[in-house]
């Protein structure tokens, strides 16, 4: 697991987060759901244990979107 932790909000900026990838920025490529691509957003996978809230745990919700079958 890197050892630089990367500061991240999300798109309003209630939530802040510090991640730790495994494989660093190495792990990095572009999303390709309809919203991330007319954007051109990055994605990255972590473990649980290499994340953590840093503001706005209690702002969380389950996100979903289109045809809802997944749940972030």
């Amino acid at each position: 697991m890197s050892d630089t932790p990367h500061r991240l909000s999300c798109h309003c900026g209630a939530v802040v987060i510090e991640v730790r990838l495994s494989r660093g920025l190495d792990s990095a490529g572009r999303c390709d759901c309809s919203y991330c691509r007319r954007r051109g957003a990055i994605m990255a996978a972590a473990p649980l244990d290499g994340v953590r809230i840093v503001q706005g745990a209690d702002t969380l919700t389950l996100y979903q979107w289109g045809t809802r079958a997944a749940e972030h």
